[in-house]
């Protein structure tokens, strides 16, 4: 084989293994969730000890109110020593993330925030990560999805 037919064939695999597609942020988080055995629903309250420590704990105060709506999944992740965790225990719509595979491998936040999903639930529609200045306004679009029933 000549040295022209090898640098074509060496090229084209390495065309191959550049061109792979990469995987929507959307189809990321419903691997996570397949793999994890949690139900595709609206709304996703993550809950973590990572960052701002003040805004956590804010936001794990002012989302304690939807623990009771089945609409809304709880995925914690932290272990407790920050925040109060006993409140989450036994309750039908939490998941606990004690491996951290949503911040640490999935990456769509890095600390607490909200994943809704679109009125279909087949993708993501908005991914708010908490920050001193958008945790009441994040809790109003919870409310505000909530008050919709999700549509």
């Amino acid at each position: 084989m000549s040295l022209k037919n090898k640098s074509f064939i060496l090229s084209f695999f390495l065309l191959l293994l550049g061109c792979q597609v990469q995987k929507s942020d959307s189809d990321k988080f419903i691997d996570f969730l397949n793999n994890n055995h949690i139900p595709i629903t609206h709304t996703y309250i993550v809950i973590s000890e990572e960052h701002c420590m003040t805004c956590n704990s804010m936001y794990y105060d002012l989302t304690k109110s939807f623990l009771n709506d089945s609409n809304i999944i709880f995925i914690i992740d932290a272990e407790g020593g920050l925040l109060n965790t006993n409140i989450y225990e036994n309750k039908q719509n939490v998941y606990w993330d004690r491996e951290h595979k949503l911040l640490k491998n999935v990456k769509l936040l890095s600390t607490s925030g909200v994943i809704f999903f679109n009125k279909l639930k087949t993708k993501i529609d908005t991914i708010v990560e908490i920050n001193p200045d958008n945790i009441e306004e994040t809790i109003k679009q919870i409310n505000l999805r909530r008050k919709s029933n999700y549509k």
